[in-house]
């Protein structure tokens, strides 16, 4: 079976994301792929680069296995915030890995109200590597487009480099 091609997310006032609703980055970076897995896999190093909806991280928990952990708690003006609960769904070293805030460690289920699952695709080039990322929301959640992505990236690739 094969998937239909994505016409692309609608934009406008008062749009909610539906079954098929995603935002797709795709960005080219000058280092390897098994330095920016790294980023994504280790906790300590996630912590530096990745601010999801904009918001710095206070620590992040990283199992990279299947149904490993990856747990993200938020902080704003040194005041912990939620604990992003998630899922490691699949993963390829240094090709794929994939998470989700519909599922906790082990696959146990969150409860949470927004959905969202992340695709990250790392693809070794001449230069460096092409990254493409999808942040994929159920029906009726609300959008969390990748706010800070493009900041982030860049960080991450500046310590990637070191």
């Amino acid at each position: 079976m094969s998937a239909l091609p994505h016409p692309g997310p609608p934009t406008g006032a008062g749009f909610r994301p539906g079954p098929t609703t995603e935002t797709r980055v795709t960005r080219y970076l000058k280092v390897q792929p098994p330095l920016l897995w790294r980023g994504f896999t280790d906790g300590a190093t996630l912590v530096h680069w990745f601010r999801p909806g904009g918001i710095e991280l206070a620590s992040a928990l990283v199992d990279p296995r299947r149904g490993g952990r990856f747990d993200l708690t938020q902080t704003r003006a040194g005041a912990r915030l939620e604990t992003i609960n998630c899922c490691v769904l699949d993963l390829d070293e240094n090709r794929l890995f994939a998470v989700t805030t519909a599922l906790g460690a082990e696959y146990r289920p969150t409860g949470t109200k927004s959905p969202a699952t992340l695709i990250v695709e790392f693809h070794e080039i001449a230069s460096g590597t092409r990254l493409e990322a999808r942040l994929m929301h159920a029906e009726n959640a609300e959008a969390s487009p990748l706010i800070g992505w493009e900041e982030g990236l860049a960080h991450l690739e500046q310590l990637s480099t070191r």
